[in-house]
């Protein structure tokens, strides 16, 4: 929810009119995951959680341009990565965002939307 009114509010859109948000439940298990939280692999990969975190990708994307995090993205897809560990750009007391590349999804692995009963 964070995140959704983070790019609600950047794209001026104010927080009642961005309201009511439909959240989905999901059961991830993939046996590759690019973990961009774990300093080793930023190190191994040379970029820093501060790159991450503060990058204004929207403005790169506005001119066209591949932003940093566009680029690690695209990089994770050729390399068949399944999913993304990363840090929330917005705060940092409330865990991480789990990015998932559905297309990538395959057996073993598993992607299911959690549903509870209706009474």
């Amino acid at each position: 929810m964070i995140e959704s009114l983070a790019y609600q509010r950047r794209a001026g859109l104010p927080v009642e009119q961005a309201m009511p948000l439909l959240f989905k439940a999901i059961s991830v298990a993939v046996e590759r995951c690019l973990n961009l939280s774990d300093t080793a692999v930023l190190n191994d990969i040379g970029v820093s959680l501060d790159q991450l975190r503060t990058e204004k990708w929207w403005l790169a994307r506005a001119s066209n341009e591949e932003s940093l995090t566009q680029a690690i993205g695209r990089a994770a897809h050729a390399c068949d990565i399944q999913a993304f560990l990363a840090a929330s750009a917005h705060t940092l007391d409330h865990g991480s965002n789990v990015v998932v590349l559905p297309d990538h999804i395959k057996k073993p692995s598993r992607l299911k939307v959690l549903r509870r009963s209706v009474k």
